[in-house]
C-alpha cells in the first residue's frame, strides 16, 4: 500500500523521532501501534521495528499491555539488536505473553534486563526467561571483555579463569 511505502521511506525519520521521545510519549506510540490489527503488509511490525531501532532502554511500566500486545512486541524484539533493557512491570502479562518473551529471548541476545510482574506466569516460564537473560548477560560481558581486554575488572575472571583446585580425600 502507499502508506506502507511512505513509512518505509521515512524509517530514518521515525528512528530520529523515537530517540527524541520521552518514556511516556514512547509508551503511547507503542501502545497505539500494538493495538493496530494484524495486517497483510506487516505494517504494525514494521512500525514497531522502526520505532525501536534506535532505543536501548524501554520503560513500559503500567502501559496496560496484555498477552495479545506482548506477542507482536516480542516478535519485533527477536530481530532487535539495540534494546538491552525492557520494563513491562505492572502490565497484564500471563503465561502466553511470557512464553512469547521467552521465545524472543531464544533469538535475541542483546536484551539483558527484562522486568515484568510474574504473578500469572508459570514457574517453568519464569525459570526459562531467567536462564536466557543470564545467558545474554554473560555473552554481553564476554563481548565487552573481547573489546576491552583485561582493562575492565570483571574481565579478568572471564579471560583468565582461576585454576580449579581438586581435593582428593581418603587414604
Amino acid at each position: 500500500t502507499q502508506a506502507f511505502e511512505r513509512i518505509k521511506a521515512n524509517a530514518a525519520l521515525i528512528k530520529a523521532c523515537a530517540a527524541a521521545m520521552d518514556d511516556e510519549a514512547m509508551n503511547k506510540r507503542i501502545y497505539s501501534i500494538l493495538s493496530m490489527p494484524d495486517d497483510a503488509d506487516n505494517l504494525r511490525d514494521y512500525l514497531l521495528a522502526a520505532l525501536l531501532g534506535s532505543v536501548n532502554k524501554l520503560d513500559c511500566y503500567g502501559s496496560l499491555f496484555d498477552n495479545q500486545q506482548v506477542k507482536p512486541l516480542a516478535k519485533t524484539l527477536a530481530a532487535n539488536h539495540t534494546l538491552t533493557s525492557l520494563n513491562l512491570y505492572s502490565n497484564n502479562i500471563g503465561d502466553e505473553g511470557a512464553t512469547a518473551l521467552a521465545e524472543m529471548l531464544e533469538i535475541n541476545s542483546s536484551l539483558t534486563t527484562l522486568i515484568f510482574d510474574s504473578t500469572w506466569v508459570s514457574r517453568e516460564t519464569r525459570d526459562r526467561i531467567a536462564k536466557l537473560l543470564e545467558r545474554n548477560r554473560h555473552n554481553q560481558a564476554q563481548k565487552e571483555c573481547t573489546l576491552f581486554g583485561s582493562l575492565l575488572p570483571h574481565c579478568r575472571s572471564l579471560l583468565f579463569p582461576p585454576a580449579r583446585s581438586t581435593t582428593l580425600s581418603g587414604s
